[in-house]
């Protein structure tokens, strides 16, 4: 993996982001149902070789594009779900195109942390 790929497994985004004033964010109902969806894949996908690897980062891709497509917050919440959203959307596209088995799992763990967050700072 390049010295570009290693700034992504950092999850520095974790600096940027900001709490609503205490409180977690509302999210939108396709949000909330989509980030679900993909903790489930994380979960329950066996990423034993590249290909599956591959194929785990199609799937969450499917499911980040229909949170894009469905989001319609705004304001502040908004803002902050980008914060969480835009080094997640890397990830993805770097794993779909990683060539060995080594960065692929780097990555899936790097992206299952970014995942996991949400719940520290979104709520339906």
């Amino acid at each position: 993996m390049d010295v570009h790929h290693e700034d992504i497994l950092n999850n520095d985004w974790i600096n940027d982001i900001k709490l609503n004033e205490g409180a977690k964010w509302q999210v939108n109902k396709a949000t909330h149902e989509g980030v679900l969806e993909m903790q489930t894949l994380l979960k329950t996908e066996k990423t034993v070789s590249i290909e599956a690897y591959h194929h785990l980062a199609t799937q969450l891709n499917q499911v980040k594009n229909t949170i894009i497509k469905k989001c319609d917050m705004k304001g502040k919440a908004h803002n902050n779900l980008h914060v969480w959203l835009l080094p997640l959307i890397q990830k993805l596209d770097v794993l779909l195109n990683s060539k060995s088995v080594e960065d692929a799992s780097k990555l899936k763990y790097s992206i299952e942390e970014n995942i996991n967050k949400y719940n520290t700072y979104f709520q339906y």
